[in-house]
């Protein structure tokens, strides 16, 4: 499989996208006021002590109400439920597996009636920093193995979620018709029909993060911890591996090496089957989230579809304020450079 960009672009990651969800957002001291969520309601004095101030964090994709909260005992993390009451259930119940495991921040209380969590707050450097460090590089990689293969090693009892392949059908099938969608990518729902292919063919299945990209991973100086489990349910064992390598724009030798470790063999061992699935999810991924972000537009005929940068340059210019991940603008940007790096199998 060929390279498709160097090893190196995640490093000028968009602060914005790292610190989301992170309790590092950093702003003057406040008490959140006009607003349908009450953190306050979900920090017991018992747990917290007396809050000191609330801060608004900045949010992904998941529409969830995240709030940073210091207290007389504390720093915590504050999460409102963003999707359908019916998913609470499962979503609780995925966070209190993965938070059990040691993959999710530690569960502290659970406010059945407001639909909300409260975990310890994760400090540390930005997740993207610690990929700049050559040698902090290679405790990050071997953290994300090992918080894999925690997490597809929990015994997973819920009912099983719609099918990922199935899913991304969905998104691709209300995108691709649109005025204005790329014609170089209209036929990309080939990609989807092959990662149906190749998960038909290795029916494994594993409990999985659902949505691993930066902004859902964070830091401590020691080890990784991953946030915002809204969309977690049994996938393929490779699934998260291939998202986040993409959204870091990782060469297919390094995703080899960790996805073979996961499999708990070497890259000389990881079969050209194996290779083959790899490379399917990893190309769904970048249609599917290409998609995503084009979904976020609502005119595709008034923004650049094709634009020629790279992830690496959209993240670059997030990082210098000359794109914004909620512009128009940056979000076709980003779809472009996901269905650039789709690799022609």
């Amino acid at each position: 499989m060929p390279v498709k960009e160097k090893l190196t672009p995640y490093l000028s990651i968009d602060s914005t996208l790292l610190v989301a969800d992170s309790g590092m957002a950093t702003k003057p001291k406040e008490i959140l006021v006009n607003s349908s969520f009450d953190p306050l309601k979900i920090c017991p004095t018992d747990i917290c002590g007396k809050v000191e101030n609330v801060t608004p964090l900045t949010l992904g994709m998941s529409g969830a109400a995240v709030f940073a909260v210091k207290a007389e005992k504390g720093k915590f993390v504050v999460r409102f439920h963003a999707h359908s009451p019916a998913d609470w259930t499962t979503s609780l119940a995925n966070y209190r597996l993965a938070s059990g495991c040691g993959v999710a921040p530690r569960l502290l209380h659970v406010d059945e009636q407001e639909k909300a969590i409260l975990t310890v707050q994760i400090e540390g450097p930005h997740f993207g920093s610690a990929l700049m460090d050559p040698a902090k590089r290679p405790l990050v990689f071997k953290s994300l193995v090992q918080n894999l293969r925690t997490l597809q090693m929990q015994p997973y009892a819920l009912p099983a979620a719609e099918d990922s392949v199935l899913a991304g059908r969905q998104v691709w099938l209300s995108q691709y018709q649109r005025p204005g969608f790329p014609v170089g990518a209209s036929d990309f729902v080939k990609y989807i029909h092959k990662a149906g292919e190749a998960m038909t063919a290795d029916r494994r299945r594993v409990f999985s993060h659902g949505d691993l990209n930066p902004a859902n991973v964070l830091w401590d100086e020691v080890r990784l911890w991953f946030v915002d489990w809204e969309v977690s349910k049994l996938d393929h064992p490779y699934m998260d591996l291939a998202t986040l390598s993409n959204f870091l724009s990782l060469p297919d030798v390094a995703v080899i090496s960790m996805a073979a470790a996961l499999d708990g063999t070497t890259a000389e061992n990881f079969s050209a089957e194996k290779q083959q699935t790899l490379q399917a999810l990893r190309n769904y991924s970048r249609v599917v989230y290409g998609a995503l972000f084009l979904s976020l537009i609502k005119d595709l005929q008034t923004v650049d579809v094709n634009s020629p940068l790279t992830l690496s340059e959209c993240f670059a210019q997030f990082a210098a304020g000359k794109l914004s991940l909620t512009s128009d603008g940056g979000r076709a940007a980003i779809a472009a450079a996901f269905f650039r790096q789709v690799t022609v199998i």
